[in-house]
């Protein structure tokens, strides 16, 4: 045989052992790939809208319709209506409807009622629903409860329990994670929110993150920048500050790397209002690198710990997860290490979801049911949706937007047309109190403007608001009373007191409101929710013996 023949014989036989050694080789090189590949692709048999999603929300909104809300926290029941609205109940679904008007109510006019323990969570939850249900319709509501937030927050930037309780120095990782998800949405909402508050908050979510990347319960704010370790590390407290976070990178104008906005960039209308060459109080003063490198080390450590059914707070925690990887999808795009993680949640959900449909582990029925819903129907994507769907024609508060963006301003971090503001005054100046009633755009523009020039304005036109107190409208008479209540001065208290006669409790509740302002007083003299009429009389002369206390030579009917 020729020695070619030869080699060609032996090279088949080396062939024909060394391929079943290639081919176990190639498998366990690819076996790990192919194997995420199966993951990622069996990730995605859920959506918000699989048939066994829907059955399961479907369920559960059965449940709260039939619980009711009866929580004695008002926040409580502002989440059960949060969870309805996203499951696709109509705005005026009795249970929503509900919901808000005991919002509305329980907002707190005293220092008394601001600093009850739950009250933070009051705050953030009635916020966030408000911003879901109406902005426009609710935007002085949700102004106070942005300002009452604004008042309890603590002097090293958190959020935490009142005086008195033995965490009343420190800051509560779970307060101040909701505080943050509310001040987004009403950022997002076209509400001014103080910048302040949102470094703040920042910078003690960074001064207190674990070594390990995670947080703990009772924020323990390190000296320096070198981070000390926290106690009761938790997955739930974990996601939820990482999350928050990614809303305050947001806030702050931060984005990925390859996905860094120049402000040139923007239309005219977002980019950050300024005055006199200063940036507005609305802006949010963060060092990118310091808020990333706590992102980083947060990355690592929901990497290094993540499961589906942590120990505690299990639907809190789904909460929380389903908005940490919305914010971080958002603002650094899609990511290739992403457990399953709503697939398994689904799973878990349906394992555990009870025949009457609801759920429940450490925070209560009613809202460990709202917190299940909330992570099925993906909540905060949809909230994030609605941001990125933001344009023409559509203002971040609901408003329309006119088509020729040049004839639109930032003020106080709202979008307000210029025609509005420069003709605010002449309209002022110059409408009867029945041309006011039919442009109510001008309240509207009243309240974007400055709390100086807004106050200003309410006193120079005093006259023809506490003419319009007394309209035939109870829209006007309301806007009118609110005015009146923003002008902070006293000769207003008359007209205040007139206003607490009015047939509507709506309208008697917003005067003592504004009285209050005037006065500047921590408790009022009622009258109280669902008064009588008996106890509306005796506040009508409480309210006149303090007036003539602080305006003893001033008239005021008997």
């Amino acid at each position: 045989m020729p020695a070619t023949g030869v080699n060609e014989k032996k090279g088949e036989l080396w062939l024909q052992f060394c391929r079943p050694i290639l081919r176990y080789l190639l498998w366990m090189l690819l076996a790990p790939y192919l194997v995420g590949l199966v993951d990622r692709c069996q990730a995605q048999r859920y959506t918000p809208e699989s048939p066994e999603v829907r059955a399961m929300v479907d369920r559960a909104v059965g449940f709260i319709e039939r619980k009711g809300l009866d929580d004695a926290r008002f926040g409580a029941e502002a989440l059960a209506g949060l969870a309805l609205l996203k499951a696709g109940r109509d705005p005026s679904h009795p249970m929503v409807q509900q919901a808000a008007e005991r919002v509305v109510r329980h907002i707190p006019t005293s220092s008394q009622e601001l600093y009850r323990s739950e009250m933070v969570y009051s705050l953030s939850a009635a916020t966030i629903f408000l911003c879901e249900l109406d902005p426009s319709r609710y935007r002085r509501e949700i102004q106070h409860l942005v300002a009452g937030l604004q008042q309890l927050q603590k002097g090293h930037g958190g959020w935490g329990y009142p005086v008195g309780h033995k965490f009343e120095a420190s800051g509560d990782t779970s307060m101040s994670q909701f505080a943050v998800l509310a001040l987004w949405e009403a950022s997002r909402a076209g509400i001014p929110v103080p910048g302040a508050m949102v470094t703040r908050v920042g910078l003690w979510f960074v001064r207190t993150q674990d070594p390990s990347g995670g947080w703990g319960y009772q924020g323990i704010v390190a000296p320096g920048w070198d981070l000390v370790p926290q106690n009761d590390v938790r997955h739930s407290l974990s996601a939820a500050a990482l999350a928050s976070l990614y809303a305050i990178a947001d806030l702050a104008g931060l984005r990925g790397r390859d996905r860094q906005i120049r402000d040139s960039d923007l239309p005219e209308i977002v980019r950050p209002a300024r005055q006199e060459g200063r940036e507005t109080d609305t802006q949010v003063r963060m060092d990118g690198k310091i808020l990333q490198m706590a992102i980083a080390r947060a990355k690592a450590w929901q990497r290094a710990n993540y499961m589906i059914d942590p120990p505690r707070f299990r639907y809190y925690y789904l909460y929380a997860l389903e908005r940490m990887w919305t914010f971080r999808e958002y603002l650094e795009g899609p990511t290739s290490d992403a457990p399953p993680w709503y697939d398994q949640g689904v799973e878990f959900l349906r394992r555990t979801q009870s025949p009457e449909g609801s759920w429940e582990h450490e925070c209560g029925q009613v809202p460990d049911t709202a917190f299940g819903i909330l992570f099925l129907v993906r909540s905060m994507k949809k909230s994030v949706e609605k941001v990125r769907n933001f344009g023409e024609g559509t203002l971040i508060g609901g408003r329309g937007l006119p088509k020729n963006t040049g004839d639109v301003a930032v003020v106080g971090g709202q979008v307000v047309a210029k025609p509005e503001l420069a003709n605010l005054e002449k309209l002022l100046a110059t409408a009867d109190e029945e041309g006011l009633e039919e442009a109510d755009e001008w309240f509207e523009a009243l309240l974007a403007l400055p709390p100086d020039e807004a106050t200003h304005l309410a006193t120079k036109y005093s006259q023809k608001f506490q003419s319009l107190a007394t309209s035939a409208s109870k829209e006007a008479r309301l806007m009118a009373v609110r005015a009146l209540g923003r002008s902070g001065d006293l000769a207003m208290v008359p007209s205040l007191i007139r206003a607490l006669e009015d047939p509507d409790p709506d309208v008697v509740h917003e005067a003592r409101r504004a009285l209050k302002r005037i006065g500047r007083l921590d408790k009022d003299f009622g009258p109280p929710e669902g008064f009588s009429r008996q106890q509306q009389l005796e506040a009508i002369e409480a309210w006149k013996r303090w007036y003539r206390t602080v305006r003893p030579e001033a008239e005021i009917e008997d």
